[in-house]
């Protein structure tokens, strides 16, 4: 017998099946047919518990394996359907239409430090404070909750490293005056404001204790945020989302040795980005690789070609071809360099400029995927690229639910091999959209970033 704990609730808004062990990879090379079935299992438990959804839209292969699943135990366990559902959508997204993103480096705080400390199961291990450093070997290690329990954080963890510095500031000020209007009144006070006060004392010590974490959390992302290899990587990311060949800044990093999985991410998005990469430069690559990580790299390098990371290009004609990824890149208008992070009006914020693909299928799946029906073939498999249910369009259905925000109806976004936090915050934005018709919950089989995606191989 098994114990089946299924959908975990990292946050109010993200649940993940938290498959680990490389699911992930198994799941993007079509190897685990156990975790499509867990896929419908857990998306039918959330149908059970919430009523059933009135419409069922999926993207890629696996997404409609997740769904065929969860038909059939629909149709098995009819019986227990309930008339008033609180989730009133699903889109299922399967990873593999859209493995740009993952490779990507994210500017919200949130996945900032996930990026830079990991993020395990909804909490980090918090990296310890200077002087305490100082005092012992290793300092104290302290596992900090990251979750709508902490109002500051619901607050910070979506907004770009631009602004979430300053925020925290005018936090800390805010603080520090809330205090001293009492402490530092020279008028006398009476039994009632002192018995007020001393109720406020565990609020402001709880208050105090998060700032103070969560600014010392800051100032480790921002240092890293601001190491010019950092930029150099934007910037690198940058050009490969404009198609752009970047081929000297991957050899110059194997070369110097770093980290293998820093340029893998670049190797993985130029290949994603280009069609390809060209045979001489890739046999190049592959050579240097060779000298400098030894030949038991290239085991990685093959897992990555058959998981569609990367392709190599035989090819004059294949270079002269227009890629997919350029083609959905203006279909679904990806970039959009004049976003403002600190006021932002698009979801492209998330990474200054670069707009996660399936938070724009998501966008494009509220008018119906009007005007992308060639986009649409873009898509790995395009043949079942898309998948629907019976039931009004997800825009009818929407219109059918009016009120306030509040009071919007439900859209569960499922991805299949992993969420990231950019992601996340990108949903999240959309969601709060008053233009946009539905609240958003996101759900997984995990959250993933580029490094975590690829050491799953």
């Amino acid at each position: 017998e098994s114990l089946p704990i299924d959908l975990i609730p990292l946050d109010d808004d993200v649940l993940s099946l938290e498959l680990t062990g490389g699911s992930a990879m198994q799941l993007l090379s079509d190897k685990s047919e156990s975790n499509k079935i867990s896929n419908g299992e857990s998306s039918d438990k959330k149908e059970f518990l919430n009523g059933t959804i009135g419409r069922v839209q999926g993207l890629g292969p696996l997404a409609t394996a997740v769904i065929d699943r969860m038909m059939t135990l629909r149709m098995e366990e009819a019986q227990w359907s309930v008339p008033m559902p609180s989730i009133q959508a699903l889109i299922v997204i399967d990873r593999k239409i859209d493995l740009v993103t993952p490779m990507l480096t994210p500017l919200t705080y949130e996945g900032l430090i996930d990026d830079v400390l990991q993020i395990q199961v909804g909490g980090c291990l918090q990296p310890p404070q200077p002087q305490l450093a100082r005092d012992s070997l290793m300092g104290p290690t302290v596992l900090l909750p990251l979750n709508d329990s902490d109002p500051l954080y619901s607050e910070v963890r979506d907004r770009h490293v631009e602004t979430f510095g300053s925020f925290l500031q005018n936090q800390a000020k805010a603080l520090k005056e809330s205090h001293s209007q009492f402490t530092n009144r020279e008028t006398a006070r009476d039994l009632s404001e002192i018995h007020q006060f001393v109720k406020q004392i565990p609020v402001f010590t709880r208050n105090l204790r998060s700032l103070t974490n969560h600014i010392h959390i800051a100032e480790t992302v921002k240092r890293a945020a601001e190491a010019g290899s950092f930029r150099q990587r934007w910037q690198t990311e940058r050009s490969m989302l404009e198609s752009e060949p970047c081929y000297e800044v991957l050899e110059d990093l194997i070369a110097a040795g770093e980290p293998p999985y820093r340029w893998l991410r670049l190797l993985c998005l130029q290949s994603l980005t280009s069609n390809g990469i060209k045979a001489t430069r890739y046999d190049s690559i592959r050579k240097e690789v060779v000298q400098t990580y030894g030949y038991e790299f290239l085991i990685v390098l093959n897992d990555l070609e058959k998981a569609g990371f990367l392709r190599k290009r035989e090819t004059l004609w294949m270079d002269s071809m227009t890629t997919s990824y350029s083609t959905l890149r203006k279909a679904l208008n990806l970039i959009n360099a004049e976003v403002d992070p600190s006021n932002p009006e698009d979801a492209a914020y998330v990474s200054s400029g670069y707009a996660p693909m399936t938070v724009r299928w998501v966008q494009a799946a509220m008018r119906g995927y009007n005007g992308l029906e060639e986009a649409m073939k873009e898509l790995p498999t395009a043949a079942d690229a898309m998948k629907r249910s019976r039931g009004p369009s997800l825009g009818a259905l929407a219109k059918s639910s009016t009120g306030s925000s509040d009071n919007k109806p439900v859209l569960l976004v499922y991805f299949v091999g992993g969420i990231t936090y950019m992601e996340v915050a990108a949903l999240r934005f959309l969601g709060k959209r008053p233009s946009f018709p539905y609240n958003i919950v996101c759900c997984a089989t995990e959250i993933v970033n580029g490094e975590t995606l690829l050491r799953s191989l």
